[in-house]
């Protein structure tokens, strides 16, 4: 009984499991199938317009309600190019696709041939203009009733019109309708209705449409953008209607916002949707028709006059005149300054003002500066001023034939600059030559002149020795001319806070070997440029100054110099070139260490130390981090002397605070980078 019992229930079992086998295959099957049929519809949907229809003559277009109808248009990607195809669908009053047909739009010049429903252009245009074109499609036995507004469909890069056409019926009498229509022609399609149903698109100001008979029982009507409707009566026998239109006239008036172009209001450009309708009359007055009243977008331009600019304004009454206030273009005109030798007086700042203008800039490389601005006139005198230069002027007067062109007008400004040139001796003979080679100026000891802008040359000649150099008195008004050596010269002058120019800078550098001061010069330039923070010169400097100079190995203050630009430079490279470079900081530190008490005053003894120990310190803590980065073992030996670094510079700072010491205030910095540099050990050590 209990083995029947089991049996039974293993049964129960197998059916369950193949009975959720059975219905999780068909979840998978029914999943797969329907991811099947996404993938179809995205890739078909992905698939250029050209390479499949959108719809056929089998295929059933939903039915569109006439009354409210909602066109979904997809917004153009800025960034793609503006350039589409158009696409024009063509669909019977049922929603199926017109088989054949011929597709005309005369403002593109194209034609074509409607293939199951369908038909695209060949060729791209840009975005702007197939947004306003009026498709015109004819079938035989079919006549347009409806086209709804263009779709952009950006994936695919098409406009699309959707357009509507009802089958003419037997028995139909061939309505023809003439529109009188004015002096604009026809500005839009109309639609010819009875009541809400459409019967046809009237597009041309003659056309014959087909009706059937019942329909001439009860009134027509005419409506559209840009006139008021039209309700007509047909007599069936005698089926010929001419037809007044009345525009939806509104008066616009231009008026300019700065008010400077009161007297040339006329003949400004009034269009919308990029069909120029009127233009203004002297007083700036146009009467415009417009597709409807209420919310319009006009475009103004008038070139040279008024830029081509948008207005939206709100029409409520046509009765009422909209005004509208526009922004006139810029005058400009392009001014170029020269000096009294026609020299471009170039990359200035340079301020112009007068009569409702004020304007200030930078001259180019070649003097011209670019005026731009709506009160601007010509055979208005203006004030220029040179900041700079302190030079200002009030003659300033374009021509009219320099006015909106871009032929440059030349102005000349008379130049000259007040310069004091002097040797660093007052009996050396000095000479001023200018760009031609010709003398200036000459005298001994001191030159007061004043001199066109451009560039000079000054000849300084002592002891049949002459000496030269090239200056501007535009950005040197005064001049210093060495007639000694360069150590000599900067020696006393460094020492007063003086700071040499590049020239003398490169001088320093390029001293002979052989020269009198050659070691001095070397250590000169070691020093300026620490100062300068170009420390691998410095280094370089200062290794050849110890090259030459082997003394230089007992100079605690040179070793310090040289031990800290060391540090400097071990800041980049390699981490083996940091380590070579620290490891010669730290050797120059200890030999200044060995000697400081012997070649410092104890006067400035305490400090030095104090100096020399906090380098000390950094450098072994930078060699620390090092050997550990790199497993070297000598990271224990450097962290053991930077502890001993940091306790000598601690028990010498001590000191100075307990003595109340000048050293306190001038290493309060080094004491707290060692606090630092101290619990920072105590972490990694």
């Amino acid at each position: 009984m209990k083995s029947k019992f089991v049996i039974g229930l293993l049964l129960i079992l197998v059916v369950l499991l193949f009975t959720i086998t059975i219905f999780l295959a068909v979840l998978v099957l029914d999943s797969r199938g329907i991811i099947h049929l996404a993938e179809i519809k995205e890739k078909l949907q992905s698939k250029p317009a050209a390479e499949h229809p959108v719809a056929s003559s089998h295929q059933k277009a939903p039915r569109r309600k006439t009354e409210h109808r909602v066109t979904e248009k997809t917004v153009p990607n800025p960034n793609q190019s503006s350039n589409y195809k158009l696409q024009i669908l063509v669909y019977d009053n049922e929603g199926k696709a017109i088989p054949h047909g011929e597709v005309s739009i005369p403002s593109l010049q194209l034609t074509g041939k409607v293939q199951n429903g369908r038909w695209i252009s060949a060729r791209e245009f840009p975005l702007k203009k197939l947004q306003s074109v009026q498709p015109t499609v004819s079938a035989s036995g079919y006549q347009m009733v409806d086209i709804l507004p263009p779709a952009i469909h950006s994936r695919n890069r098409v406009v699309q019109y959707k357009v509507t056409m009802k089958k003419i019926t037997a028995g139909s009498i061939a309505l023809h309708l003439k529109l009188k229509l004015g002096t604009w022609g026809l500005l839009a399609p109309l639609q010819l209705k009875q009541g809400n149903e459409k019967l046809a698109i009237i597009d041309k100001p003659e056309k014959e449409v087909m009706l059937p008979r019942n329909r001439l029982a009860a009134p027509l009507r005419l409506e559209g953008n840009y006139y008021q409707p039209v309700a007509f009566q047909v007599d069936p026998s005698q089926p010929r209607v001419t037809i007044q239109l009345k525009p939806n006239l509104v008066t616009v008036q231009v008026r300019d916002s700065l008010g400077i172009y009161t007297d040339k209001l006329a003949n400004v450009q009034v269009a919308i949707n990029g069909m120029v309708l009127q233009k203004t009359n002297a007083r700036g007055e146009a009467l415009v028709p417009v597709p409807q009243f209420g919310v319009v977008k006009f475009t103004f331009h008038k070139p040279g006059v008024f830029p081509k600019q948008q207005k939206t304004v709100v029409i409520r009454n046509p009765q009422d005149v909209v005004t509208v206030a526009l922004i006139p273009t810029k005058h400009h005109a392009l001014i170029k300054f020269v000096d009294d030798r026609k020299t471009p007086i170039a990359n200035e700042m340079v301020e112009i003002t007068g009569q409702r203008l004020s304007l200030q800039g930078k001259t180019d490389q070649n003097g011209v500066f670019r005026l731009s601005h709506w009160y601007l006139r010509p055979d208005v005198t203006y004030r220029v001023r040179f900041p700079r230069l302190h030079i200002e002027r009030r003659d300033l007067t374009i021509a009219r034939e320099y006015f909106n062109t871009d032929k440059a007008f030349a102005y000349i400004v008379p130049l000259r600059f007040d310069c004091l040139v002097e040797a660093d001796v007052p009996d050396a003979r000095i000479e001023i030559i200018n760009a031609k080679g010709e003398r200036v100026s000459n005298g001994v000891g001191k030159l007061s002149v004043s001199l066109p802008q451009g560039s000079y040359k000054i000849i300084a000649e002592r002891n049949g020795v002459k000496y030269t150099r090239v200056f501007d008195p535009r950005e040197n008004p005064t001049v210093t001319i060495r007639t000694s050596d360069i150590v000599e010269y900067l020696r006393e002058r460094i020492k007063q806070g003086y700071h040499p120019t590049k020239e003398e800078y490169q001088e320093l550098w390029n001293y002979p070997t052989d020269g009198p001061h050659y070691v001095e010069s070397l250590y000169m330039a070691g020093t300026l440029a620490m100062e300068n923070k170009e420390y691998i010169k410095a280094y370089q400097a200062f290794n050849r100054y110890l090259i030459a100079n082997p003394q230089a190995q007992y100079d605690v203050i040179f070793l310090i110099r040289f031990a800290e630009t060391a540090l400097e430079v071990a800041k980049g490279g390699s981490a083996q070139n940091r380590i070579n470079m620290l490891e010669k900081a730290r050797q120059q530190l200890l030999t200044a260490q060995t000697f400081y008490k012997e070649k410092i005053t104890i006067k400035k003894r305490r400090e030095v130390a104090l100096r020399i120990f906090a380098d000390l310190a950094e450098v072994n803590f930078e060699l620390f981090n090092l050997y550990k980065e790199l497993d070297n073992f000598n990271y224990e030996r450097a962290a053991r002397d930077t502890r001993e670094a940091i306790e000598a510079f601690n028990l010498r700072y001590q000191a100075a605070e307990n003595e109340n010491g000048y050293e306190v205030g001038l290493f309060k910095k080094q004491y707290l980078r060692l606090v630092d540099i101290h619990e920072a050990l105590d972490m990694a050590y």
